[in-house]
C-alpha cells in the first residue's frame, strides 16, 4: 500500500457507488454461513465494522473485543475465526471458501476431494472451464476471481489487464467486496484502465460504509489515497483499529516519519505511539513485528543516551 503523496481530486457519490452501496448491504443481509450455502466473498460481511471509539489519541491501540461484538465467521472445519487477512481458498468445483491452512492440511494428509462436494481435483484447463462456467451464470465470487486469473495469467491465461478490470467490473455489480478491492486498486494506479482516483475513493468508501470483512481493507486504501498525512492516519487507524496488521505498519511508518506529503507540514514523529502499534501488531500474530519493536527501542535507547 504504498505511493504516499499523489493528488486526490475532489469526489462526490457516483452511480457505481451507490450500486455498490446497495449490493454490498443487500449481499451483508442475506450473507450464508461459511459451512453452508454457496458463499460470497462477503462470507464475513454479517459482523458489523467496529470503528474505534472516539479517543483523545489516535494512535491508541484497538480494543479489546467485547461479549456484544458480533462474532466472525469461521473456518467450515477448523472452525477458527477468520480476520479481515485470513488467506482463504475458493473451491471452484462447488464455488465455498475454505481456510488456506485447511486445503493445505488435506493436501498433505492425501485427502485430494473437494470436502464440501467431494469433486475430484482438477487440471488448470479443467478449473478454467468450471470458473468460466460459474461465471457466466453470475456468480459473483467466480466472477471475480476470473478477473484475477486474467491479471496474473494463472489458469494458463495470458495476463490482460483491460479484462480483469471488466470482469471486476461486473463482480462488483454482483455485489462482490473482494472485487470492489481489486477494482479500486486498479483505478487508482490506471492498471488495465485510464487512472481514476476519485471513483477508486468512491468505491473503497462504499465498502467502508457497507462494512465487512473487507471494510479494512478499503479503509487501508483511502489511506494511501490521502494527500494529507492526518487523514492517513484517521483511515489507517480505523483500520488497525479491527486488527488490520498493514495498516498497523502504514501508522507505524508515519508515527516513525517515514512518510513524506509534499504541500503539508511533516506528521509529528512519535515513538511511543508506534511503540504501542508494534506491540499491537506482535498481538496479533505478525512475527516481523517483533523484530520491529526490538529495533525500536534500540532506537529510543540510543536517543536517550544521546
Amino acid at each position: 500500500m504504498g505511493g504516499m503523496g499523489r493528488m486526490r481530486p475532489t469526489r462526490g457519490p457516483t452511480g457505481t457507488a451507490t450500486v455498490v452501496r446497495a449490493r454490498l448491504r443487500e449481499t451483508t443481509a442475506s450473507a450464508c454461513s461459511p459451512g453452508g450455502g454457496r458463499p460470497t466473498s462477503l462470507d464475513s460481511g454479517s459482523h458489523a465494522r467496529k470503528r474505534p471509539a472516539t479517543r483523545n489519541r489516535s494512535h491508541d491501540p484497538p480494543a479489546r473485543a467485547t461479549q456484544n461484538d458480533p462474532p466472525r465467521p469461521a473456518g467450515p472445519l477448523c472452525y477458527e475465526s477468520w480476520g479481515p487477512e485470513s488467506a482463504r481458498v475458493l473451491k471452484v468445483c462447488c464455488q465455498k471458501t475454505i481456510c488456506q491452512a485447511c486445503d493445505v492440511q488435506l493436501e498433505i494428509r492425501g485427502h485430494d476431494l473437494c470436502p464440501f462436494c467431494r469433486a475430484a481435483p482438477l487440471s488448470p484447463e479443467d478449473e478454467l472451464v468450471k470458473l468460466e462456467h460459474w461465471a457466466v451464470k453470475g456468480v459473483p465470487a467466480a466472477v471475480c476471481q476470473l478477473g484475477s486469473c486474467h491479471r496474473r495469467g494463472d489458469l494458463g491465461l495470458d495476463v490482460d489487464a483491460p479484462k480483469a478490470v471488466a470482469l471486476y467490473e461486473r463482480a462488483v455489480e454482483l455485489g462482490d467486496a473482494k472485487a470492489v478491492i481489486h477494482l479500486g486498486l486498479m483505478l487508482a494506479d490506471g492498471d488495465g484502465c485510464p487512472q481514476d482516483e476519485s471513483r477508486a475513493a468512491a468505491l473503497f468508501e462504499a465498502l467502508s460504509e457497507a462494512g465487512g470483512a473487507w471494510a479494512p481493507w478499503a479503509e487501508n486504501a483511502l489511506g494511501r489515497l490521502a494527500t494529507d498525512p492526518h487523514e492517513a492516519a484517521r483511515h489507517w487507524t480505523r483500520a488497525a483499529g479491527q486488527g488490520f496488521s498493514i495498516s498497523m505498519f502504514n501508522l507505524l511508518s508515519l508515527y516513525e516519519g517515514r512518510f513524506s506529503y509534499p504541500g503539508h507540514a511533516a506528521f509529528p514523529t512519535d515513538l511511543a505511539a508506534a511503540e504501542e502499534w508494534y506491540r499491537a501488531a506482535v498481538h496479533g500474530g505478525r512475527k516481523d513485528a517483533s523484530f520491529h519493536l526490538n529495533r525500536l527501542t534500540h532506537l529510543k535507547l540510543e536517543r536517550v543516551t544521546i
